[in-house]
């Protein structure tokens, strides 16, 4: 081969796998802001703020939505809204490979009340006490292993 034509090889090469990094950001940067952005965009129409957590892999983008009970049953077409709110500022996102989880937010008082009678016991923790020891009972030596070591000093009586 001759060497221009290697060049111009290098030189693809090199440009794909910048596209490819360049791409790649922008999905990452996207997600972010679509993590940010999304809970405002339902809590200014639904009145509620969803958790949103978004898993990018691959091959596919899952967004997982928690919204309560009462938001789920009032709108059934919550899916469908997220998908379009996507597809209209996020286009660095393949619909196709996009999937949209809805869960039923969890009462966070229910949640705090299990694991605290969980985590019951009839025994009681052990507290740790400090004890307070005078400067001037501690001498500093050195040790070959180590660069300097407190030691207790034995008063002679």
């Amino acid at each position: 081969m001759s060497r221009s034509f290697k060049n111009f090889l290098k030189l693809a090469f090199v440009s794909g796998l910048s596209y490819l990094g360049y791409k790649i950001f922008r999905l990452i940067k996207d997600a972010i802001e679509l993590e940010k952005f999304l809970p405002r965009y339902f809590e200014s129409h639904l009145g509620e703020k969803p958790e949103i957590n978004l898993a990018i892999t691959f091959n596919q983008t899952t967004l997982t939505a928690k919204f309560s009970k009462e938001t789920l049953e009032k709108n059934p077409d919550l899916e469908q809204s997220i998908l379009d709110y996507v597809n209209n500022y996020y286009s660095s996102f393949c619909l196709k490979k996009f999937k949209v989880v809805l869960l039923e937010k969890v009462e966070e008082k229910d949640a705090k009340e299990e694991s605290i009678e969980k985590t019951e016991s009839p025994l009681e923790e052990p507290v740790l006490e400090t004890i307070q020891v005078p400067e001037e009972t501690i001498e500093t030596v050195k040790v070959p292993s180590q660069k300097r070591v407190r030691k207790p000093i034995k008063k002679k009586t």
